[in-house]
């Protein structure tokens, strides 16, 4: 059985941003190939949740999505909660993930 994908407000709005960006820049067509893109990273992470490399930090996983974004992600027992998406672009002092 699949575990539940939870979307922290974090990673919700980090989505949001992207996507909105892609769209104003890039257009509909690359918005919807990056939403694409996402959809397939969780799809497998929900198949094989230890598939992607820990990122150093606690029980913190990183899924590369395209090569500017990693998603960040928790995996429990009964569900998988994503954290956040990073523009690799940013600063590496930044914290891309809460409370880590």
């Amino acid at each position: 059985m699949a575990r539940e994908v939870i979307w922290t407000p974090r990673a919700q709005a980090d989505l949001m941003a992207v996507s909105g960006y892609l769209d104003m820049e890039w257009g509909q067509r690359v918005k919807e190939a990056f939403l694409a893109d996402v959809d397939e990273v969780i799809a497998c992470i929900q198949l094989f949740p230890n598939i992607f490399r820990t990122s150093g930090h606690l029980d913190i996983r990183e899924a590369l999505v395209t090569k500017h974004n990693l998603l960040f992600y928790r995996v429990t027992e009964e569900r998988i909660y994503l954290l956040s998406l990073w523009d690799t672009r940013q600063d590496p002092g930044g914290r891309p993930y809460p409370n880590a």
